[in-house]
Protein backbone atom coordinates (compact mmCIF):
# COMPACT_ATOMS: atom_id res chain seq x y z
CA UNK A 1 0.00 0.00 0.00
CA UNK A 2 1.36 3.37 -0.82
CA UNK A 3 1.54 6.52 1.20
CA UNK A 4 -1.18 8.45 -0.75
CA UNK A 5 -3.63 5.24 -0.21
CA UNK A 6 -3.15 4.99 3.54
CA UNK A 7 -3.69 8.52 4.31
CA UNK A 8 -7.01 8.30 2.49
CA UNK A 9 -7.86 5.28 4.23
CA UNK A 10 -6.86 6.87 7.42
CA UNK A 11 -8.62 10.26 6.51
CA UNK A 12 -12.07 7.77 6.06
CA UNK A 13 -11.27 6.05 9.20
CA UNK A 14 -11.30 9.47 11.50
CA UNK A 15 -14.21 10.55 9.55
CA UNK A 16 -16.39 7.60 10.57
CA UNK A 17 -15.15 8.22 13.83
CA UNK A 18 -15.88 12.00 13.68
CA UNK A 19 -19.43 10.94 12.67
CA UNK A 20 -20.11 8.68 15.21
CA UNK A 21 -18.95 10.82 18.05
CA UNK A 22 -21.47 13.09 17.01
CA UNK A 23 -24.53 11.26 17.10
CA UNK A 24 -23.74 10.25 20.36
CA UNK A 25 -23.47 14.43 21.13
CA UNK A 26 -26.60 14.72 19.27
CA UNK A 27 -28.86 11.62 21.48
CA UNK A 28 -31.75 13.56 22.28
CA UNK A 29 -32.12 14.32 26.33
CA UNK A 30 -35.60 13.06 26.57
CA UNK A 31 -34.61 9.63 25.57
CA UNK A 32 -31.75 9.71 28.04
CA UNK A 33 -33.87 10.92 30.68
CA UNK A 34 -36.70 8.36 29.88
CA UNK A 35 -33.92 5.69 30.63
CA UNK A 36 -32.68 6.68 33.32
CA UNK A 37 -36.16 6.99 35.10
CA UNK A 38 -36.98 3.79 33.39
CA UNK A 39 -34.06 2.54 34.81
CA UNK A 40 -34.84 4.05 38.55
CA UNK A 41 -38.00 2.46 38.37
CA UNK A 42 -36.49 -1.22 37.45
CA UNK A 43 -34.23 -1.24 40.46
CA UNK A 44 -36.82 -0.54 42.37
CA UNK A 45 -39.40 -3.36 41.44
CA UNK A 46 -36.13 -5.95 40.51
CA UNK A 47 -34.00 -5.56 44.09
CA UNK A 48 -35.92 -6.01 46.41
CA UNK A 49 -38.40 -6.47 48.38
CA UNK A 50 -40.21 -7.18 45.11
CA UNK A 51 -38.79 -9.11 42.67
CA UNK A 52 -39.95 -9.49 39.09
CA UNK A 53 -37.66 -11.78 37.15
CA UNK A 54 -35.09 -9.58 34.98
CA UNK A 55 -36.19 -8.89 31.43
CA UNK A 56 -35.00 -5.95 29.10
CA UNK A 57 -38.11 -6.07 27.25
CA UNK A 58 -40.38 -4.49 30.22
CA UNK A 59 -37.29 -1.61 30.52
CA UNK A 60 -38.04 -0.89 27.03
CA UNK A 61 -41.27 -0.86 27.30
CA UNK A 62 -41.43 1.42 30.39
CA UNK A 63 -39.30 3.77 29.17
CA UNK A 64 -40.85 3.78 25.48
CA UNK A 65 -44.04 4.96 27.39
CA UNK A 66 -42.12 7.42 29.69
CA UNK A 67 -40.90 9.21 26.57
CA UNK A 68 -43.59 8.51 24.43
CA UNK A 69 -46.97 9.79 27.16
CA UNK A 70 -45.19 11.12 30.03
CA UNK A 71 -42.94 13.51 28.91
CA UNK A 72 -44.27 14.69 26.18
CA UNK A 73 -47.46 15.80 27.85
CA UNK A 74 -44.81 18.25 29.54
CA UNK A 75 -46.35 21.52 27.84
CA UNK A 76 -44.01 24.16 30.04
CA UNK A 77 -40.43 23.02 28.86
CA UNK A 78 -39.36 23.56 25.28
CA UNK A 79 -38.79 20.47 22.91
CA UNK A 80 -34.92 18.50 24.47
CA UNK A 81 -35.96 19.74 27.79
CA UNK A 82 -39.24 18.31 28.65
CA UNK A 83 -39.00 15.76 31.63
CA UNK A 84 -41.01 13.65 33.91
CA UNK A 85 -41.90 16.18 36.77
CA UNK A 86 -43.41 18.22 34.46
CA UNK A 87 -45.29 16.11 32.48
CA UNK A 88 -48.04 13.42 32.67
CA UNK A 89 -46.80 11.61 36.01
CA UNK A 90 -50.08 10.48 37.00
CA UNK A 91 -50.07 8.53 34.04
CA UNK A 92 -48.10 5.77 35.58
CA UNK A 93 -50.53 5.00 37.83
CA UNK A 94 -52.22 1.84 37.07
CA UNK A 95 -49.02 0.74 35.27
CA UNK A 96 -48.82 -3.14 35.11
CA UNK A 97 -44.93 -3.64 35.30
CA UNK A 98 -45.61 -7.31 34.11
CA UNK A 99 -47.55 -7.48 31.19
CA UNK A 100 -47.74 -11.24 31.08
CA UNK A 101 -49.35 -11.37 34.96
CA UNK A 102 -51.14 -8.19 35.33
CA UNK A 103 -51.70 -7.23 39.16
CA UNK A 104 -55.50 -5.71 38.46
CA UNK A 105 -56.51 -9.50 37.23
CA UNK A 106 -54.54 -11.73 39.81
CA UNK A 107 -55.74 -9.70 42.77
CA UNK A 108 -59.46 -9.45 42.93
CA UNK A 109 -59.57 -8.37 46.49
CA UNK A 110 -61.04 -4.94 47.09
CA UNK A 111 -58.58 -2.65 49.10
CA UNK A 112 -57.51 0.51 49.16
CA UNK A 113 -54.60 3.10 49.07
CA UNK A 114 -53.24 6.31 49.75
CA UNK A 115 -50.32 8.99 49.79
CA UNK A 116 -49.72 11.86 52.00
CA UNK A 117 -47.79 14.51 50.72
CA UNK A 118 -47.41 16.14 54.10
CA UNK A 119 -46.01 13.99 55.77
CA UNK A 120 -44.93 11.23 53.50
CA UNK A 121 -47.07 8.11 55.04
CA UNK A 122 -48.19 5.68 52.40
CA UNK A 123 -50.71 3.11 53.56
CA UNK A 124 -52.69 0.14 51.31
CA UNK A 125 -55.28 -1.33 53.66
CA UNK A 126 -57.00 -5.01 52.33
CA UNK A 127 -60.59 -5.84 54.40
CA UNK A 128 -60.89 -9.39 55.23
CA UNK A 129 -61.25 -11.84 51.77
CA UNK A 130 -61.29 -15.12 51.14
CA UNK A 131 -57.72 -15.96 49.00
CA UNK A 132 -59.46 -18.78 46.92
CA UNK A 133 -61.79 -16.73 45.42
CA UNK A 134 -60.13 -13.64 45.03
CA UNK A 135 -56.80 -14.42 43.97
CA UNK A 136 -55.56 -16.48 40.84
CA UNK A 137 -52.50 -18.43 41.87
CA UNK A 138 -50.41 -21.66 40.21
CA UNK A 139 -51.73 -24.99 40.80
CA UNK A 140 -48.52 -25.92 43.61
CA UNK A 141 -48.36 -22.81 45.41
CA UNK A 142 -50.16 -23.24 49.30
CA UNK A 143 -49.39 -19.19 50.41
CA UNK A 144 -48.76 -16.01 49.01
CA UNK A 145 -47.99 -13.11 50.14
CA UNK A 146 -48.52 -8.83 49.07
CA UNK A 147 -46.12 -6.43 49.22
CA UNK A 148 -46.46 -3.04 49.29
CA UNK A 149 -43.19 -0.53 47.88
CA UNK A 150 -43.75 3.06 48.79
CA UNK A 151 -40.49 5.46 47.27
CA UNK A 152 -39.15 9.29 47.33
CA UNK A 153 -37.93 9.89 43.74
CA UNK A 154 -35.72 11.97 43.01
CA UNK A 155 -35.79 12.84 38.94
CA UNK A 156 -32.79 15.05 38.89
CA UNK A 157 -30.24 12.73 40.43
CA UNK A 158 -32.21 9.54 39.70
CA UNK A 159 -31.83 8.23 42.86
CA UNK A 160 -34.80 7.11 45.48
CA UNK A 161 -35.52 6.58 49.55
CA UNK A 162 -37.17 3.72 49.43
CA UNK A 163 -39.85 1.73 52.64
CA UNK A 164 -41.73 -1.37 52.23
CA UNK A 165 -43.90 -3.81 54.17
CA UNK A 166 -45.31 -7.10 53.29
CA UNK A 167 -49.09 -8.65 54.48
CA UNK A 168 -48.84 -11.58 56.49
CA UNK A 169 -48.19 -15.12 54.79
CA UNK A 170 -51.99 -16.01 53.43
CA UNK A 171 -53.09 -19.36 53.18
CA UNK A 172 -54.57 -20.16 49.63
CA UNK A 173 -57.26 -21.58 51.70
CA UNK A 174 -61.37 -20.86 51.24
CA UNK A 175 -61.76 -19.31 54.30
CA UNK A 176 -62.16 -15.41 55.15
CA UNK A 177 -58.45 -14.47 56.37
CA UNK A 178 -58.28 -11.11 58.58
CA UNK A 179 -58.22 -7.56 56.93
CA UNK A 180 -54.95 -6.28 57.75
CA UNK A 181 -52.57 -3.00 56.54
CA UNK A 182 -49.40 -1.50 55.37
CA UNK A 183 -47.86 1.33 56.14
CA UNK A 184 -44.65 2.74 54.34
CA UNK A 185 -43.22 6.05 56.34
CA UNK A 186 -41.55 7.79 53.68
CA UNK A 187 -40.01 11.29 54.52
CA UNK A 188 -40.98 13.88 51.74
CA UNK A 189 -38.55 15.97 49.85
CA UNK A 190 -39.05 19.00 47.81
CA UNK A 191 -38.86 18.18 43.84
CA UNK A 192 -39.21 14.36 44.39
CA UNK A 193 -42.35 12.10 43.51
CA UNK A 194 -43.81 9.86 45.44
CA UNK A 195 -44.38 6.16 44.59
CA UNK A 196 -46.52 3.70 45.48
CA UNK A 197 -45.90 0.12 44.60
CA UNK A 198 -48.09 -3.39 45.34
CA UNK A 199 -46.98 -6.90 44.37
CA UNK A 200 -47.94 -10.67 44.96
CA UNK A 201 -45.54 -13.61 45.28
CA UNK A 202 -46.65 -17.41 45.87
CA UNK A 203 -45.02 -19.53 47.89
CA UNK A 204 -45.46 -23.32 48.18
CA UNK A 205 -44.65 -24.48 51.86
CA UNK A 206 -42.48 -26.76 53.09
CA UNK A 207 -39.56 -25.27 51.49
CA UNK A 208 -36.82 -28.10 50.75
CA UNK A 209 -34.52 -26.06 53.33
CA UNK A 210 -37.04 -24.23 55.24
CA UNK A 211 -36.30 -20.80 53.49
CA UNK A 212 -39.02 -18.58 51.76
CA UNK A 213 -37.70 -16.61 49.38
CA UNK A 214 -40.02 -15.98 46.57
CA UNK A 215 -40.44 -14.17 43.38
CA UNK A 216 -42.63 -11.86 43.14
CA UNK A 217 -45.10 -12.58 39.97
CA UNK A 218 -46.62 -9.33 39.51
CA UNK A 219 -46.06 -5.75 40.24
CA UNK A 220 -47.83 -2.43 39.84
CA UNK A 221 -47.71 0.90 40.18
CA UNK A 222 -50.60 1.73 42.39
CA UNK A 223 -50.08 5.73 42.97
CA UNK A 224 -47.89 8.87 42.07
CA UNK A 225 -48.01 11.97 43.00
CA UNK A 226 -46.04 15.00 43.76
CA UNK A 227 -46.74 18.26 46.06
CA UNK A 228 -44.94 20.50 43.67
CA UNK A 229 -46.37 23.08 40.57
CA UNK A 230 -44.63 24.12 37.42
CA UNK A 231 -44.76 27.51 36.99
CA UNK A 232 -42.63 29.12 33.45
CA UNK A 233 -40.47 32.10 35.25
CA UNK A 234 -38.75 34.00 32.64
CA UNK A 235 -37.82 30.91 30.07
CA UNK A 236 -36.79 28.63 33.11
CA UNK A 237 -39.15 26.29 35.19
CA UNK A 238 -39.82 27.26 39.00
CA UNK A 239 -41.55 24.56 41.64
CA UNK A 240 -43.49 26.22 43.72
CA UNK A 241 -45.22 24.40 46.68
Amino acid sequence: MNMQSYCKRLLRRRKRKFNSLQKKRNINPELIHAARVAKLIRTITCAGPIFLQPDRGRFRKIAKFLLQKVIRADKISAPGTRNVMNGGLHLLEKYELNDNIPLSEILQAPYTSSINTNDGLMRVYFPSFKPSKQIICPDNATHCRIIAVGASLNFNYYNATIESDTSPLIPLIEEQVPGFSMNLPVSPRDGHAMMLVLGISYIHLPTYNGEVVPLCQAAQILRIESNLTSLPVKGEVRYLQ
